[in-house]
């Protein structure tokens, strides 16, 4: 039997909070089981509703488990509860999983006659507990806040019993004490006793008076008003702002001044934040405490992003290498609300901190102008010089000039990148009339330069070897590795002292940790002749996430290490890189590289040797090839790709953001290094954007010969016909060939739809089987995006196509500048039952409420029908076609509506 339960608990409503819902309480109460065996239902209790998305955990523990045992929970009918590890609908109603231990719960809608926003000691779940033994046991309610949208609406109640529980035995009757000094009024007797209910015994000494045997009446001790609650009242200029009080939101200034309980008897306040998109945050710290039922009046402004003047500003991890050079670009300006980068090659980026790999040798002059919201500009420039790639052969020019004297004169001048011994011989010309002719061993000093002051530590890494994580090379930071912070983050600060890279050592690991996107760490490997090696790196992940750390040799993209979860921080697993790694003879750089990915621990990466065949041809027709090694051949694996998200299923709609995972050369080829469009996948190269005509994402700034694989489960072995939803700005025909498992079936050409914008459907036949199978696109021309692939089954007798519906949009419009524009996205937006989508506003500028509506079409069988939050998610478990609605708040109290109907689909 458990001794403990967990209830993580959503409640849904709308997106205000009520004025006191920051300070709700959770509790119980006292209750009593008559003898052992017997139960007893505790109902917790939240004393007042709160009116928005929350999260919390709820602890509930018998502080002395040997009297009673948590045996079962119950929950209100308005609560739909999900299983933690299916995450599909389970009936705990039914109590399958008995006895409970941990119970996750989601309610979908509390706007009803139960539990309205605001309503008073409201039960929102029943615990059964059985009696085990006579005694008594505190019931603890320790609340600890979750993430989400809005953040936490409970204030954390210090480690106090909620409740209290007693078996076997009565409920102790309350004794209550009398004052120690009170007054009375007593008999002339100098000593007066004086009796109470229930039973207080009061000794007074007093000052008799004349009145003849009166009864004592000790006078009670005021109660403060207000008890020991005081109170804020948080008003912010603009309106609409999220209260945070020492970091824990308390609600939103949305509907007015928000009032905020303050228990005075607890810790004091440290800081009140205001907080607001689009807005810098506005702070106040060590506000005055309010007293016992006081209000302290609070006026927070806020000052918009963008408004003042711009400052354009940005740092770059290097200015100057050998190519190809990657160089990184990250932004520093001030109220820019747009980014233009020119790299000076011609290529150009919209991201705030993108990157740039320059593979030829110059000097390129990158420009970065930045835009605020009035549309003043400002621009930053900064020079690029990219160096001729190092050659791995040392040029050596040296002279010598030998006189047959006593003394003997050698003037060399020695130029490397190695250090070789060289053997000179010099040629005298004597003052006299003999002829020496004298024979010297010359080994000049050479400096091999790969970076400034960059080498490697502690000692050379001579390959094959393994490299401790924390052994990056020497140079600093922007040479020998990029960090976010400047100070070591971790517990070990002695190892590599005045560096920002951070090291910490635990269970008797050394590793590097607190890793953050846009980091980086080199490593200076010695190949003694050219190798194919295999890459490993020992990592840790909490996270249930796959995160791929890109792989450099020399700055050049050679792969990437997917890092799949390991269960914690310390737990550490192996993982491969993508593809082995060819070295050339020579020094070079290997970089790790934290490419939209973070929260990983790297505890140290192995070279081992890779497969490198030595042998002979036999004289015979059949040609038979002996493959010799030395020590252990390691084979790589072969590398492959796995679906993205839920899958691709054909019949159906494949989107074309939603390639399979593997990574470069392996699930897709894109001849840029970042994703130019910074959406959707940001940490990959395939170039993901928003494009607000079909509400959707799409793959965009396509070139000649990238591709896309995606792994589909067809249905049925037939003829199809493939829908590309597709642009082209051109007048040319763009063709994408289509492979079936590496065997080309067919090519669409997308002709021309006058803009990038400008989105048509184009179709083809194709012959497809049943089965998994791998569905590869190769564009073979440049300019053209590509939205998705509607995959229709066989054409019926009477010639009409069968596909899915066609989502369409009603209530929108082309913007113009000014423009109140209401639109959102959803991915995925087809699948099979319990499909899981999320959904993101993007109406401009930022609505203030937001009312959606998932079920226009009527079908049923979903989470829920409506909210009010933001960017919901919702489960979808009947098959057809959703249609969705929005509608949105502005400030200034306008709507505007969006419907995109059949935009959902389910095939089964």
């Amino acid at each position: 039997m458990g001794r403990f339960l967990l209830l993580a608990l959503i409640l849904a409503a709308s997106c205000a909070l009520v004025a006191s819902a920051s300070a709700a309480e959770i509790r119980t109460g006292t209750f009593k089981i008559d003898a052992v065996q017997g139960t007893v239902n505790v109902p917790i209790v939240i004393d007042q509703m709160p009116n928005g998305y929350s999260i919390a955990k709820l602890n509930l523990t018998l502080s002395n488990g040997a009297v009673a045992d948590i045996l079962d929970v119950t929950f209100p009918e308005w609560v739909i509860a999900y299983d933690p590890e299916t995450g599909l609908p389970t009936d705990f109603s039914a109590h399958s999983k008995t006895p409970a231990k941990y119970v996750f719960l989601q309610s979908p809608d509390i706007v009803n006659d139960t539990a309205v926003p605001g309503a008073r000691n409201v039960t929102i779940a029943t615990v059964i507990i059985k009696g085990l033994a006579v005694g008594s046991s505190d019931m603890n309610i320790a609340i600890n806040t979750l993430d989400d949208d809005r953040g936490a609406i409970w204030t954390p109640r210090p480690a106090t019993p909620t409740g209290k529980l007693y078996v076997g035995m009565s409920i102790p009757t309350p004794t209550a004490t009398a004052t120690p000094t009170p007054t009375a009024t007593a008999t002339p007797t100098p000593t007066a006793t004086a009796t109470l209910t229930p039973t207080v015994t009061a000794t007074a000494t007093a000052t008799a008076t004349a009145t003849p045997t009166p009864t004592a009446t000790p006078t009670a001790t005021p109660t403060a008003i207000g008890g020991d609650r005081g109170y804020y009242l948080i008003s912010t200029t603009p309106s609409g702002a999220e209260i945070y009080v020492d970091g824990v939101l308390k609600g939103t200034t949305a509907t007015g001044a928000l009032n905020v309980t303050h228990f005075t008897t607890g810790t004091p306040i440290q800081t009140i934040e205001a907080r607001k998109a689009g807005y810098v945050t506005a702070s106040l710290a060590n506000p005055v405490t309010p007293l016992n039922g006081q209000t302290v009046p609070i006026q927070l402004t806020l000052q918009q992003i963008g408004a003042g003047a711009p400052l354009a500003d940005f740092t770059t991890n290097t200015v100057s290498g050998y190519a190809p050079l990657y160089v990184k670009f990250t932004d520093r300006s001030q109220n820019a609300v747009s980014y233009v980068w020119q790299f000076g090659d011609g290529a150009i980026s919209y991201q705030a901190s993108p990157s740039r790999t320059y593979r030829d040798p110059g000097t390129y002059q990158v420009n970065l102008t930045v835009t605020n919201l009035t549309g003043a500009t400002s621009t930053k420039s900064a020079t690029i010089t990219v160096l001729p790639p190092v050659t791995a052969t040392p040029t050596v020019t040296q002279t010598a000039t030998a006189t047959a004297t006593a003394t003997e004169t050698v003037t060399q001048t020695a130029t490397a990148t190695a250090t070789p011994t060289v053997t000179q011989t010099a040629t005298a010309t004597p003052t006299a009339t003999a002829t020496t002719t004298p024979t010297m061993t010359v080994t000049p000093t050479a400096t091999t330069t790969i970076a400034p002051t960059q080498a490697p530590y502690p000692a050379a890494h001579v390959l094959p070897c393994t490299v401790e994580a924390e052994h990056f090379d020497t140079g600093g930071q922007g040479v020998a590795y990029s960090d976010y912070e400047p100070e070591n983050l971790g517990n070990n600060q002695a190892l590599r002292p005045g560096l920002g890279v951070d090291i910490e050592t635990g269970n008797g690991v050394t590793n590097i940790a607190y890793t953050r996107s846009g980091e980086y760490l080199n490593y200076m490997v010695d190949a003694n002749g050219a190798g194919t090696y295999v890459l490993k790196l020992k990592a840790a992940n909490p996270d249930t996430t796959t995160k791929a750390l890109k792989v450099y040799v020399d700055s050049v993209p050679v792969g990437q290490i997917s890092i799949a979860s390991t269960g914690g921080w310390t737990t550490y697993q192996e993982f491969t890189a993508s593809a082995p790694l060819a070295i050339p003879n020579g020094r070079h750089i290997v970089t790790i590289a934290f490419e939209g990915v973070g929260r990983i621990n790297l505890d140290s990466m192995s070279f081992t040797n890779g497969v490198t065949p030595t042998g002979t041809a036999t004289p015979t027709p059949t040609v038979t090839t002996t493959v010799t090694s030395t020590g252990t051949v390691t084979v790589p694996p072969t590398p492959t790709t796995s679906p993205y998200g839920p899958g691709n299923v054909i019949p159906g709609r494949v989107q074309a953001e939603n390639y399979d995972r593997g990574g470069q050369n392996v699930a897709y080829y894109d001849t840029t290094l970042a994703n130019e469009g910074g959406a959707y996948r940001p940490a990959e190269s395939v170039d993901i954007e928003y494009t607000s005509s079909e509400g959707s994402h799409d793959v965009a700034w396509i070139r000649a010969n990238e591709y896309l694989i995606y792994t589909a489960q067809i249905a049925q072995t037939g003829q199809y016909t493939a829908m590309f939803r597709a642009s082209n700005p051109d007048a040319a025909n763009k063709p994408i060939e289509v492979y079936l498992d590496n065997v080309l079936i067919g090519t669409a050409q997308i002709r021309t739809t006058g803009a990038f914008t400008n989105f048509a459907t184009f179709s083809i036949p194709l012959s497809l089987t049943a089965g998994t199978h791998q569905v590869k696109l190769v564009f073979k021309d440049q300019r053209m995006n590509l939205n998705y692939v509607e995959f229709a089954q066989g054409v019926t007798p009477t010639g009409t196509t069968t596909t899915l519906p066609t989502p369409t949009v009603t209530g929108t419009s082309q913007p113009t500048p000014g423009d109140k524009v209401v639109d959102f996205a959803a991915t995925p937006l087809t699948g099979v039952s319990s499909l899981n989508v999320q959904f993101t506003d993007k109406s401009s500028p930022k609505p203030v409420k937001w009312a959606w509506d998932f079920n226009t079409a009527n079908i049923g069988s979903i989470s829920w029908k409506t909210s009010t939050k933001q960017n919901p998610y919702v489960w979808f478990q009947k098959m057809g076609a959703y249609s969705v609605k929005l509608t949105v708040t502005y400030a200034d109290g306008t709507t505007k509506s969006v419907t995109k109907n059949n935009l959902i689909t389910l095939i089964r």
